[in-house]
């Protein structure tokens, strides 16, 4: 992260960060906290992603399928659904179109974990 920060994060990058945050920013990239009152939270660097990226909102029950038949003609197979079936088990399997459009569209997708 440390790495990306520095080159795109940079004044002539592609997702600048702002003066007024750029230390802190900079900061939780090396290291940081997940408690919000801690003097190395990681809310720097998780709102900067935010403004600068997508984030999608999903959690660990769900699963992600990137099918390119799906992607292109809005249909999938019912092979390609065995498989999808097979793949995710019991998880919840991402559907939302827009979901597929804004990760295509996206310059940047950050997934929070």
């Amino acid at each position: 992260m440390e790495d990306f920060l520095t080159t795109e994060g940079a004044e002539d990058g592609q997702f600048p960060i702002p003066e007024d945050s750029l230390e802190e920013v900079l900061a939780s990239s090396k290291e940081c906290d997940k408690r919000a009152k801690s003097d190395m939270a990681c809310d720097h660097i998780w709102d900067y992603l935010e403004g600068r990226a997508f984030v999608p909102q999903f959690n660990s029950s769900t699963c992600l399928v990137f099918d390119e038949d799906k992607f292109e003609s809005g249909h999938i197979s019912d092979e390609n659904e065995a498989k999808v079936k097979d793949f995710c088990g019991p998880r919840e399997v991402s559907r939302n179109d827009l979901l597929t459009v804004k990760l295509s569209d996206a310059a940047r997708t950050h997934i929070l974990t």
